[in-house]
């Protein structure tokens, strides 16, 4: 295994995880193997059943520094008839920029979201990464993925951002990585505060379970989904969204509000940010 033709460094106390589908045949029927390698070296050896594989590998940051989270698609027909070779280099490149939500750089060194990038091309369709991301004190993130046509996705991490209401939020697309190419993204997260009171049956909502008891979830003109929750408690909510109009359902939690019953419906009036 190797990552633009440099075979991955020894790390003995981490497993890798390769996927082998058999498709069904005349001579033999459908399988599906599992590997759980310890990484003691770059090169593997492994047993399988004769047969024709769909093969992926699971990636991390364990066999590069910045490598994305996810499945990449090693071989989509792996004839194993016999004893075989199969060689896997990884071709990369790098997906960077400075990140800014409301003006400001997150925190340096948290985990203030997570990107998720969907690769296009035909031949990776079934390829899928992520990353957190963690950026420098002005906001610069740098990350490491196989070649491809992405569409790239951000979403907000509501324990650093609690009054953020997340969402996919679409901040690339045909986002064309080329080996050893440098892509640079400057992404601005801006939002508007919504403030006022919340009450359910005239009455303030009470903190009754670890979680969040009430919460909206709001469709903006555009078709863009946000969902918020409140921990009860409070008189007052805030929450932040991207500027928009939108329709809104509240939601009760279970057993969220005493005596009510739980689920969504439509709340009536639109908010305007």
């Amino acid at each position: 295994i190797s990552i633009d033709g440099v075979p991955v460094r020894p790390r003995p106390n981490y497993n890798w995880n390769m996927f082998m589908y058999g498709f069904a045949g005349t001579a033999n029927s459908q399988s599906f193997l599992e590997y759980r390698v310890p990484l003691e070296s770059a090169s593997f050896q492994l047993r399988a059943f004769a047969g024709n594989y769909y093969t992926v590998l699971q990636l991390s940051d364990e066999f590069a520094e910045d490598l994305v989270d996810g499945w990449f698609v090693v071989d989509r027909f792996k004839q194993v008839q016999g004893p075989t070779r199969m060689p896997i280099d990884i071709k990369t490149g790098y997906y960077s920029g400075k990140v800014l939500i409301d003006g400001k750089p997150p925190p340096a060194g948290q985990a203030s979201g997570t990107f998720f990038f969907a690769n296009r091309a035909p031949e990776y369709r079934n390829s899928f990464f992520r990353r957190r991301l963690v950026t420098a004190e002005d906001g610069q993130f740098r990350i490491r993925l196989p070649v491809g046509d992405y569409d790239v996705f951000f979403i907000i991490d509501r324990d650093l951002y609690p009054e953020y209401a997340p969402d996919w939020r679409l901040t690339a697309t045909q986002l064309l990585i080329r080996q050893s190419e440098m892509i640079n993204d400057n992404i601005e997260y801006n939002t508007v505060l919504v403030t006022g009171p919340i009450r359910v049956g005239g009455q303030v909502v009470q903190k009754l379970i670890g979680g969040e008891e009430v919460g909206v979830r709001m469709e903006r003109y555009d078709g863009r989904m946000y969902e918020w929750g409140f921990s009860g408690g409070s008189p007052n909510y805030r929450l932040r969204v991207p500027r928009g109009d939108y329709e809104l359902d509240f939601v009760i939690n279970r057993g969220g509000v005493e005596g009510a019953a739980w689920g969504s419906a439509p709340f009536g009036p639109k908010l305007y940010a």
